[in-house]
């Protein structure tokens, strides 16, 4: 069955969600809701439960063809109602409004919503058919922005305009855009010559604008993660609106949303008493500050509902439908093939839907497999239609003979309230820590050593201008390296705090620390791949494939996976049944679902008849372990015990008995588990959390186990693409790089401490039913902070938690924290590993910085778990004198809040903790003398040369060719980007990455000028000499080219096959001489490349057999 189509699955022809909302408008109980719209005031549906709300807002929409605005309690409600509407109506036509009240403060994370609301106001207002907005109710009674004014501070743009470059940026600058040389967030403007970018707040993607002279030539919208443009448009227009502090749009003052409705625009009230109940409690706050305009909005808000739509049975005159829940026979494949038998009986038709088509065709497999041939082809007869596109909770229809039910609750699962949609967020750009070059930054030159880059200069040399950058090394010795070399040079990050010494150029220890370090990596690459191959020799004791019991586990899954999750589980399925043994590195950042994955492969192993131990580095975050697993696993014969100092003498024993004699499936502990008295009967898979916490000893015997048993470790830092790439093929690995869907990033902010924003910031979280954080990492004045706490905000219930309590206590807490026995928890960093959950949403970090940026980021990562918008607010008290180091760290904490910003993190702490997860202390020594990136180059080439692959490392190729090469200065002004852009061109290698560069150079700063076309040139020069093996190029005057062969027999082999006329010049070099002047780089290029490749390898972009560097 898997893979078939889903109507093939369900044995019917094709049906269509939008079949559903047919049959709705088709039956008696709609056909009484329009009669009485229009002619009764209060129209009031009763029974409305589960998304039947949805169908019926649906069916509305298509038969009214007018705009619909539906008022919903709470936040939660209203994206799981606008999640629900779009599995039945077009999503462009579902618009969800968000309420700034609730996602939290005036930050980029809620001007971000910011256009949207613009967007939908203005729609509203002029009454556009086809159109249907959900909004919590709070969002009604808030101010937006008047229309009038965003029509006045609009832009209308074409081709062919006349338009003033100057006056353009004048007039950006004077409405609030802030001017940067790379655009990435709304609100931001850049120029580079003729081009103009600019992102306002109402379109989804920046707008760059090329001008020839004072006409506008080119309009085009572009990717602000890549900066390449995404298309060609003849018309735009800009919203000039920047949302501030002191705009009316933004406060209580202007028109809310219900005076801007047409007549056109028809309310439906979800659930009015708690809708009215949540507006009150919003009222009293307003009153509280002196803002009595909502309860005028309010007023206004019921007069305008045409309909209310009620989840209970309202009686009277109301029109109460003939709805019930879809009840669960069990909550096992077994109970849920009942359950859909039981609900398709009588030719009833059942609606099914799926999160996701992987859930939906494990599903379907799950049945071929469980069920006998005749049931099952009974079932495929039945009136079963499958969709995807997840429910929050079915219902069924009994007078109309139809049964809507989401998948999961067929297993009496039922999603989360809402699945937020992909939080629309600039990715995370490649790193390149080149880019981030400041003057005095320490660099690595990999011919010369540690220097210091001092700069950009741009020189005459023979009567040309070339640019360099500036190195210095010891004893103030300066180099200049010609901007084409400059992938030789790299931003020096060693791992530890130390300043290095700066390299004395041209002696001999540079040479010997690359050697030492080169052998070095060789030795590891050689260890790493000789316990491959003994895995590879060794008989293991392969895991059956999956079980219905394993489809059903994984189905349970109360979220949408990612795609990175769902690569991560097949990889390790496939791991798990090959027969070899399996050691897999899975990489994520905090909170994107590493244990889940972990669970599915240890429920496997359980499956299989083996046993499953889990090691991690803390007794709290094992508890949190122990918790999860046995919470995830509880509808399944499985056991779990825990081995830490939180469990008792006797449970440690009865979970040692358990180990050896079988009757535990599941272990979890910390090194406790490396005890001489713990032993298994048939131990099957390790799962390590944070392997590089562990000493030496420890991971001395987990090498010794990966030989024998399945092993899989998780790391919380993101490994370097760098470091990937060089492990391929020795070591696999997973990356989770997406965050789950519908996660935000948490809204960071460095705060003096002041009394009010911790009482209103606790409040707030409260008040949506949350919890917090406080960690103060001082033992000695933990108590004094909790008496402080208690005199702010007297409401909150507040405990502590810290490593120097007894273990009972550790745990009484923690668990009256889980069940919300308490609101704040008041911690030293002992939360920092794992601590997982969900309803804590704001975080205070006393004392910010006393931390490492790693450990602020772990410490922000334990908030922001659900799809809430979350805080973290470090703050500095009044008598904190900040150091630089410090002040660097937490301008970075604060810059680095997007989602998946932990290698950024880490890197810029300097920490490298990806490198020590992987690779051990003495290898970090190594790290600290050549540097991060120099070091992983020379682990690819040593994994590179093992496997008896080609290696190619970056050489020095001396050039010197007279051309005018580099990035002038009226072109790309600004010094980051052109690093960017050096960068970028020395790291190039064949001809479709320079064209692809080239295409790249003209869409962001325009047609290329003859310097920067000649750099291009130059650079793939110097590639096609470090392919064919030359030392060095040069220009001979009105003769040439002269170059210095490597191999002065292999070149000359090349240069006899393509004819190319040639003679040695003392004895190293080769004369070219050219039949016509090389006037440009060009034409020089052309000529060596006609010279040394034959015809058919002349756009070529592999390597060449004949050659080696």
């Amino acid at each position: 069955m898997k893979g078939r189509s889903k109507a093939r699955a369900a044995g019917k022809k094709a049906v269509t969600a939008a079949d559903l909302v047919a049959r709705a408008r088709r039956s008696t109980a709609f056909s009484t809701l329009l009669s009485r719209i229009g002619t009764t005031e209060d129209v009031v549906v009763g029974n409305c439960v589960g998304s039947a709300a949805a169908v019926l807002v649906a069916a509305l929409a298509e038969q009214m063809d007018r705009p619909l605005l539906l008022a919903v309690p709470t936040l939660g409600e209203a994206q799981g109602l606008a999640d629900d509407l779009t599995c039945f109506l077009p999503s462009n036509s579902v618009q969800f409004f968000p309420s700034r009240e609730e996602a939290g403060f005036l930050n980029e994370a809620e001007r971000s919503g910011f256009g949207r609301r613009i967007e939908i106001a203005e729609a509203l207002a002029r009454g556009e058919d086809a159109l249907v907005v959900v909004a919590p109710v709070t969002a009604l009674m808030e101010a937006v922005p008047d229309p009038k004014r965003v029509e006045a501070g609009r832009l209308t743009l074409g081709l062919a305009q006349a338009r003033d470059r100057d006056e353009l940026v004048a007039l950006l600058a004077d409405k609030g855009f802030e001017r940067v040389s790379l655009v990435e967030r709304p609100g931001q403007f850049a120029v580079r010559g003729g081009i103009v970018d600019v992102f306002d707040h109402v379109d989804g993607n920046p707008l760059r604008i090329e001008l020839f002279g004072d006409v506008i030539d080119s309009l085009r919208h572009f990717d602000p993660t890549s900066q390449r443009s995404l298309g060609e448009t003849s018309t735009a227009t800009l919203s000039l609106m920047i949302p501030h502090e002191g705009d009316p749009g933004l406060r209580e003052e202007g028109p809310c949303l219900l005076d801007l409705l047409s007549e056109r625009t028809f309310v439906v009230l979800r659930d009015r008493e708690d809708a009215l109940a949540t507006a009150q409690r919003r009222l009293e706050r307003q009153r509280l500050s002196g803002d009595d305009d909502h309860e005028d909005r309010l007023k206004r808000l019921v007069k305008r509902s045409g309909l209310e739509l009620c989840r209970l049975p309202m009686g009277g005159d109301a029109l109460d439908l003939d709805l019930g829940g879809v009840e669960a026979r069990g909550s096992d494949l077994a109970g849920a093939i009942e359950t859909l038998e039981a609900i398709s009986d009588g030719g009833r038709e059942v609606f099914l839907f799926f999160s996701n088509q992987a859930e939906r065709e494990r599903f379907w497999a799950a049945l071929a497999e469980d069920l006998d041939a005749l049931r099952f082809e009974d079932l495929k007869r039945r009136n079963i239609h499958g969709f995807d596109g997840g429910l929050y909770r079915g219902f069924n229809w009994r007078s109309e003979k139809l049964c809507v039910v989401g998948h999961r609750e067929l297993f009496d699962i039922a999603l989360p309230r809402h699945r937020a949609a992909v939080v629309s967020r600039t990715e995370t750009r490649a790193i390149d820590d080149f880019v981030d070059l400041e003057e005095g930054d320490y660099v690595v030159h990999v011919a010369q050593g540690i220097g210091r880059y001092r700069g950009i200069e741009t020189i005459e040399k023979g009567g040309e201008t070339q640019e360099f950058l500036v190195l210095e090394f010891a004893d103030e010795v300066v180099l200049y390296v010609p901007v084409a070399k400059s992938d030789l040079i790299q931003k020096y990050i060693g791992g530890r705090g130390d300043a290095p010494r700066l390299s004395k150029l041209g002696g001999r220890s540079w040479s010997k620390k690359k050697e030492d370090a080169y052998r070095s990596v060789t030795d590891l690459a050689a260890e790493m791949l000789e316990t491959q191959a003994v895995r590879a020799r060794q008989e293991g004791n392969p895991c059956p494939p999956d079980s219905p019991w394993q489809h059903q586990f994984e189905a349970a899954f109360p979220y949408t996976e990612t795609p990175d999750q769902l690569t991560a589980v097949e990889a390790i399925r496939a791991d798990m049944e090959s027969p070899r043994s399996m050691d897999r590195l899975l990489c994520g950042d905090v909170g994107y679902g590493k244990t889940e994955v972990a669970m599915r492969a240890a429920f496997k192993t359980v499956m299989a008849g083996k046993q499953v131990a889990v090691l991690v580095p803390t007794t709290v975050l094992a508890e949190q372990h122990l918790m999860s697993f046995t919470e995830r696993m509880s509808d399944y014969p499985v056991t779990i015990a825990g081995l830490s100092r939180f469990r008792s003498k006797a449970e440690q024993e009865s979970a040692l008995v358990g180990l050896i004699e079988g009757s535990v499936d599941i272990v979890i502990g910390t090194h406790r588990l490396f005890s001489k008295d713990v032993a298994f009967k048939n131990l099957g898979l390790l799962v390590v959390d944070e392997e590089q916490r562990f000493g030496v000893a420890h991971k001395e015997k987990l090498r010794n186990l990966r030989r024998t048993v399945d092993v899989l470790t998780l790391s919380a830092t993101p490994i370097p693409r760098t470091l990937h790439l060089s492990l391929l093929g020795i070591r696999d690995i997973s990356s989770l790089t997406q965050p789950p869907r519908g996660r935000q990033p948490v809204e960071t902010r460095i705060v003096p401490f002041d009394r009010d924003l911790v009482r209103s910031a606790v409040l707030r979280e409260l008040e949506r039913k949350g919890q917090c954080y406080f960690v103060h990492n001082r033992v000695q004045s933990i108590e004094r902070v909790q008496k402080e706490l208690a005199e702010i905000v007297p409401e909150a219930r507040v405990l502590i938690l810290h490593g120097q309590m007894k273990e009972s206590q550790i745990e009484k807490n923690l668990m009256l924290f889980l069940k919300r026995k308490a609101d704040v928890m008041l911690a030293t960093t002992i939360i920092e590993s794992g601590l997982d959950i969900p309803s804590a949403n704001t975080i205070f970090i006393d004392r910010p910085d006393m931390y490492g940026l790693a450990d602020l980021h772990q410490l922000r990562g334990r908030v922001g778990r659900e799809q809430k918008k979350a805080f973290a607010f470090l703050l500095l008290r009044p008598d904190t004198v900040l150091g630089e180091d410090a002040e660097k760290r937490l301008r970075a904490i604060e810059e680095f809040n997007e989602l998946g910003s932990g290698f950024r993190i880490a890197m810029r702490d300097l920490e490298i903790r990806g490198a020590g997860n992987l690779l051990g202390h003495q290898q970090h020594g190594h790290i600290a003398a050549i540097g991060y990136d120099l070091y992983c180059r020379l682990l690819d080439a040593a994994v590179k040369s093992l496997q008896k692959k080609r290696v190619v490392l970056p050489d020095e190729v001396d050039l010197n060719l007279d051309f005018e090469a580099f990035l002038p200065e009226d072109w790309i002004p600004d010094t980051k980007v052109k690093l960017e852009v050096y960068r970028k061109l020395g790291r190039a290698r064949v001809d479709a990455e320079f064209d692809d560069l080239e295409a790249e150079l003209r869409d962001r700063f325009g047609p290329l000028p003859r310097a920067a076309m000649d750099l291009v040139e130059v650079c793939r020069i110097r590639a096609l000499a470090e392919r064919v093996g030359l030392r060095r190029v040069s220009t001979s005057a009105g003769m040439g080219l002269i170059v210095r062969p490597d191999r002065m027999k292999s070149v000359r082999r090349r240069l006899l096959a393509t004819e190319t006329e040639h003679r040695i010049v003392d004895q190293k070099d080769l004369l070219l001489p050219s039949p016509e002047a090389l006037a440009t780089a060009t034409t020089a290029r052309v000529f060596l490349q006609k010279a040394l490749l034959p015809r058919r390898q002349d756009r070529e972009e592999g390597g060449d057999e004949d050659c080696e560097p």
